[in-house]
């Protein structure tokens, strides 16, 4: 009988209190909300990278076939709707690339603006290309991806392409 009086005593000492949890609950609730933002912001400027690399691969991609294939593809964008999208010449017109993965319309995300100097870019047979420079922003961050006519030159970078 005295052991498990003793035992109760001893374990109602070793808990917690109504109170010390409440608090420890509120501590984690305020180093949660002071790091949302910087959480945001890690993952706006993730989401910029990540769009501008898609847009690069599909623009390096439609260079590559153009050699490959002895064909004329394009890059087309439409700023307002956020897509793009490359298409091949197809007796003498551009046309989609049916049944690949790289024929599909690519879309850029909901909080990242898009704008560019033209709307398409042409890439040659003989490995030039049409320059073209797309200006993504995100938060008040911007990446840039530039094309030149050299064979091969996509850039992606955080300073506006100098003229």
């Amino acid at each position: 009988f005295t052991e498990t009086f003793q035992m109760k005593r001893f374990l109602s000492l070793t808990g917690f209190t109504l109170i010390e949890l409440a608090l420890v609950g509120v501590l984690i609730l305020v180093i949660i909300a002071g790091s949302m933002p910087l959480f945001r912001k890690t993952f706006r400027g993730l989401e910029l990278e990540n769009s501008a690399r898609n847009i690069a691969k599909i623009v390096r991609y439609g260079q590559e076939r153009a050699i490959v294939e002895a064909n004329t593809f394009k890059i087309n964008f439409d700023f307002d709707k956020k897509i793009y999208w490359l298409t091949q010449l197809d007796k003498g017109e551009f046309k989609k690339i049916k049944n690949e993965r790289f024929g599909e319309i690519f879309s850029i995300p909901e909080a990242i603006a898009i704008e560019g100097d033209k709307k398409t870019a042409i890439f040659y047979p003989d490995g030039r290309s049409e320059k073209l420079d797309i200006k993504l922003t995100s938060g008040g961050e911007s990446s840039y991806v530039t094309v030149s006519g050299r064979p091969g030159y996509v850039r992606i970078s955080k300073n506006a392409p100098k003229n």
